[in-house]
Formats: structure tokens, C-alpha cells, sequence
């Protein structure tokens, strides 16, 4: 009898099992149609992730916004931090394999399903109003230090570069992330492990990540296109020659990504 036991209890343990992976695989998959965990900025449903109005700020930049700017943050595993691993948790704990050791209840309606799960996921995509705020500020700090570096190189050119604008600022959904130096990045043709900044040549637009990390160097190759028709990444490009450095606004505070 203990032989068919054993035999039973393990069929029962594998039948769980199966179960469970089953039931993870249909949340993401349900997920990839409704939010998308994960969506190639390159990709036919990348336009639903950019904001259909535009806020333009001070300083001649237009600023396209994915909704990574729409919602409270909410830290299902306890980490301190907001990512997929709190998507992770949430699920999780939904289908009892281990209970989050955060706050899995996003939508706050006093217990933890689907809905749960759904809620988290956007907040990761999204983030809140005052993020979306501070980055048009912050925004707005790269276009003037940028400006101000070219200036200091190309004195003769002030007027110019005062005369400058029309650039759109593009947030794109960050699908790529490096634990080890905490950079988010979003997968693209140019680089075969992604970029976290691209600059379309000749169509004064940039595509960067919402940690807006690289916008300094994206917009040393804006200017030096605007200026003398064409960017690289020669030594004498503005994009080398003003590579600012990032600045921190409250998206990657939060987050906790790097230099912040």
C-alpha cells in the first residue's frame, strides 16, 4: 500500500503543479492582451501606450507621454520597489502558491484576485501624476543644459540655437531591464541588447525611456543635426561633446534605478 501512496501522492503533486503553471501562463497571457507586460516600442501595438494628447512644455519641446504617469504606487512584495517581480508576487499569491510579503491588494477592495493582478501590472506600465510632472520639468532641465553646452562650443551659433524647437520627446515603455546597474531600456533595431535613448536623424524626434536617463546625449545629436545637418558619434558631435549627465526626476527616484 505505501508504494501506491507515494505513487498517488506525487500524481497528486504533479497534477498540482501543472495546474498552477497552467493557470500562471493564462494571467500573463491575459495580461499581454490587456496591459502587455511586455510590448517592442517597434511594434503594431506600440502606439497604444503613447499618450493621444500633448503637453508642450516651456522650452520648445513637445512632450509625448505613454500613461506610465497615471496611478498610485503600490509594492506588492515588500521590496521597496515597484516591477515585475511585484506582478510575480501578486500572482502568487492569487493562486496560493506563496503570499506576498507587501501590499498585493492594489485596488484596495479587501482581498487579492485578478483584479489585483491587472492593477499592479498597470502601475508598473503607468505611474503617477507628479512623476508625469516632474519629467516635463525634467525635460525641460536637459533642453537648457544641452542648449547652454552647445553655446560654450559653438559661441558664433547662439542666435541659432535660441531659435531651435519643434523636437518631440517620445516615452517609450521600457521592456528591458538590467538588475546589475539598474537601467531600464526598451528593445530597438539599433542595438542588439536595446537602447535607453534613440534619436530619429532628420526627424528632429527622440524615443527614450520614462527614466529619460540618455536625453542628454539624445539631444547633443538633435542639435548637432539641426545645426549642421546630420549626428554621429564622432568626438567633434554634440552628442559626445555634450553627453550630459542624467538627472533624477521622481519616476527613477522611486524606482530606485540607477545614480538615483
Amino acid at each position: 500500500m505505501a508504494p501506491l501512496r507515494k505513487e498517488a501522492n506525487r500524481f497528486a503533486s504533479l497534477t498540482t503543479g501543472l495546474v498552477s503553471l497552467l493557470a500562471y501562463s493564462l494571467i500573463l497571457y491575459f495580461l499581454s492582451c490587456v496591459g502587455g507586460l511586455v510590448v517592442r516600442p517597434d511594434s503594431p501595438r506600440a502606439d497604444e501606450y503613447l499618450a493621444k494628447a500633448w503637453v508642450s512644455t516651456p522650452r520648445r519641446v513637445e512632450f509625448v507621454h505613454n500613461n506610465l504617469y497615471e496611478s498610485d504606487y503600490n509594492d506588492a512584495n515588500g521590496d521597496g520597489m515597484q516591477n515585475i517581480q511585484d506582478v510575480i508576487a501578486t500572482i502568487n499569491d492569487v493562486l496560493g502558491i506563496s503570499y506576498a510579503q507587501g501590499d498585493p491588494d492594489c485596488n484596495s477592495d479587501g482581498k487579492v484576485d485578478i483584479k489585483d493582478v491587472i492593477c499592479i501590472n498597470n502601475e508598473i506600465l503607468y505611474g503617477s501624476e507628479d512623476e508625469l510632472q516632474d519629467a516635463i520639468s525634467t525635460v525641460d532641465e536637459y533642453l537648457v543644459e544641452a542648449l547652454e553646452c552647445a553655446k560654450s562650443v559653438y559661441p558664433e551659433l547662439s542666435a541659432r540655437l535660441d531659435a531651435l524647437g519643434g523636437l518631440e520627446v517620445v516615452v517609450v515603455f521600457p521592456d528591458l531591464f538590467n538588475s546589475k546597474t539598474r537601467n531600464e531600456g526598451f528593445t530597438c533595431s539599433a542595438s542588439s541588447t536595446g537602447c535607453t535613448g534613440l534619436y530619429k536623424e532628420g526627424r528632429a524626434s527622440i524615443l527614450i525611456t520614462p527614466s529619460l536617463a540618455a536625453l542628454g546625449h539624445e539631444m547633443g545629436h538633435w542639435i548637432n543635426d539641426e545645426l549642421f545637418g546630420g549626428t554621429d558619434h564622432s568626438p567633434q558631435d554634440l552628442s559626445i561633446q555634450c553627453n550630459l549627465p542624467r538627472i533624477c526626476h521622481l519616476y527613477s527616484v522611486n524606482r530606485n534605478l540607477d545614480g538615483c
